[in-house]
């Protein structure tokens, strides 16, 4: 199976450094593999699809981008 065509995102240099952190002890081969598995978990319940998050569901997405640096 090919890959799928690619876009970058820029996301400030600091924060990646965090990121790389976090996700070197995990199955993700390197940051970009992470992003794309974040994005795509956000990116599942698109209001536009008609299929919004839960409540639970967006309150444990919040949670997660929030532990890995992407939230304040």
């Amino acid at each position: 199976m090919p890959e799928p065509e690619t876009v970058s995102v820029k996301i400030p240099r600091d924060l990646a450094a965090r990121l790389e952190g976090r996700i070197a002890a995990t199955a993700f081969r390197n940051l970009d593999e992470f992003v794309a598995y974040a994005l795509a978990r956000l990116a599942e319940g698109d209001p536009k699809d008609g299929e919004a998050l839960s409540p639970e569901d967006e309150r444990r997405v919040k949670e997660h981008l929030r532990a890995l640096g992407y939230l304040d």
